[in-house]
């Protein structure tokens, strides 16, 4: 804000200049972040925001982006150091899912990072803890906390938690909360699914649940999550089958099709209805690819139902119905 009102340093302006120019999108956002400058008006004096302390966070967001990989490397989700500035400073909401509140008695950071459906992302946090995000997956950083690292989840993600033995690292989701300091694993956390999963891949976790049941994972555990919160371990199908969706696979063994459907839309960002609610409880062993055109993917569902049944694609629906 300090730019747009002229209180700049020659070489804070040059630093903020350099950036702007250094891509289209840095300069459009630099354009947005002005419109909203133009409009409310909020003069370096105001008492609801600190200016300061603004300036000095994007400062350590500009020295942090030339070391840190922060990505996401599907389908050019990006995001702009330059909106976390911006929203800092005037406490407003700007950009793709992002949004950090000042206030003068308590500093509040929170990112939040929202993948489609129909895609997937790498995030590299800020204290070098790796995330893939599933499709249709929300995660918020939370950055308020001095003694400990917390994010909260609702969908799927696997997780290369960078050691620190100092702050643990917290998972929330609807229904549990996973505390590590150090470790890899895998959340399937969808609010609408019936069972959300929770598979450890190395290292050991500590799982509770919001009734005040703990549970304590050793390495290969997997483990399921009813809609009532309860634990439940499982026989692992194997982690290269809980995995593999990080590469655009998706198994399934003996899955209804209305299980498999949430695959399909998650997958491909197409929504599915059952025109026969009977269609929904036929049973399928098999895998999907996102590399395979989502009709041939129908077609085989169709030629090996039990159930007769016929489909049609309208727009981004696919329509199951009986014969």
């Amino acid at each position: 804000m300090k730019y747009f009102a002229g209180d700049l340093s020659d070489a804070e302006r040059e630093k903020t200049e350099l950036w702007v120019n250094s891509s289209s999108a840095n300069k459009k956002v630099f354009e947005e972040v002005k419109m909203i400058f133009d409009s409310c008006e909020i003069a370096e004096t105001s008492t609801k925001y600190n200016v300061d302390e603004a300036w000095s966070k994007f400062d350590q967001w500009m020295q942090a982006e030339k070391t840190s990989q922060r990505q996401y490397k599907i389908r050019q989700l990006t995001y702009s150091v330059l909106k976390y500035a911006a929203v800092v400073i005037l406490a407003v909401s700007i950009g793709f899912g992002i949004s950090n509140f000042i206030s003068e008695k308590q500093e509040i950071a929170e990112i939040t990072f929202n993948v489609p459906k129909g895609h997937r992302s790498d995030v590299v946090l800020q204290d070098g803890t790796k995330v893939m995000l599933n499709s249709g997956s929300e995660m918020r950083v939370v950055y308020n906390h001095a003694s400990e690292r917390r994010v909260i989840l609702s969908g799927e993600a696997w997780f290369d938690v960078a050691h620190d033995s100092q702050k643990p690292f917290f998972v929330d989701t609807e229904r549990f909360s996973v505390e590590v300091i150090g470790t890899a694993f895998n959340i399937k956390s969808y609010p609408e699914d019936a069972l959300n999963h929770f598979y450890l891949s190395e290292g050991s976790v500590q799982l509770r649940n919001f009734k005040g049941d703990n549970l304590l994972l050793n390495p290969g555990q997997y483990v399921a999550i009813s809609s009532d919160e309860s634990f439940t371990l499982k026989t692992s199908p194997g982690e290269q089958t809980l995995l593999s969706w990080k590469e655009g696979r998706y198994y399934f063994r003996m899955e209804p099709l209305s299980e498999i459907a949430k695959l399909i839309e998650r997958a491909y960002g197409l929504e599915v209805e059952f025109a026969t609610p009977e269609i929904a409880m036929e049973k399928y062993t098999g895998s999907l690819s996102v590399d395979d055109h989502v009709s041939d993917l129908i077609k085989k569902l169709v030629l090996t139902s039990g159930f007769p049944m016929e489909y049609t694609i309208e727009d981004r629906k696919i329509i199951l119905s009986s014969q």
